[in-house]
């Protein structure tokens, strides 16, 4: 009973990884839409200091 337990959590610390990664992926595309495409001038100048706190937005970015 344990071994199928076992083996049944195996990948599970990979799949955590994936879904963390994937949902920072995801809101961070999500911030960029709202810099780029939202109507207010307000809500674009919030996710621009959003993005520039975010360490994917400083990759291209380093000296």
């Amino acid at each position: 009973m344990f071994a199928e337990l076992s083996e049944m959590l195996a990948p599970l610390p990979l799949v955590v990884v994936v879904t963390v990664a994937g949902t920072y992926i995801v809101s961070y595309l999500m911030v960029v839409s709202v810099a780029v495409f939202h109507a207010d001038p307000a809500r674009r100048a919030d996710a621009q200091k959003l993005l520039e706190r975010n360490p994917l937005s400083r990759l291209g970015r380093r000296r």
